[in-house]
């Protein structure tokens, strides 16, 4: 699509370096979790489906959201400069791949919890 050359094995090192700040998703995740779920009391129905509600759209639900994203934005700079380097393309060539890759990523995860958030 926009030209450049480069081995394939090294785009694919290189891209491997942005999974890394989505450590933090689950980590934060787990403390959110665990500040909110250690007072809820599973054997009541109606205290576990708010918590799930919490957890989905909620102030739980609202700090995963945003850390998600904030780490798909840094993972996509990340993969930005790798796609750039490796494959010697330009900056902006490559930011407008891994963009449309970042985007749909932020859309699908969101989308995806409001729609579990509707099931509830």
């Amino acid at each position: 699509m926009f030209g450049g050359d480069g081995e394939f094995r090294d785009l694919l090192a290189a891209i491997g370096w942005g999974f890394a700040p989505r450590i933090i998703v689950p980590l934060v995740g787990g403390i959110t979790a665990f500040v909110f779920v250690s007072g809820t009391n599973f054997s009541d129905p109606q205290q576990a489906r708010q918590l799930a509600q919490m957890t989905t759209t909620g102030t739980v639900g609202m700090i995963n959201h945003v850390v998600n994203a904030g780490t798909f934005i840094w993972a996509g700079w990340v993969w930005t400069h790798a796609v750039a380097r490796v494959r010697n393309i330009s900056t902006q060539n490559a930011a407008i791949v891994v963009g449309a890759v970042v985007v749909i990523q932020i859309l699908v995860n969101v989308g995806l919890s409001i729609l579990s958030a509707s099931l509830l």
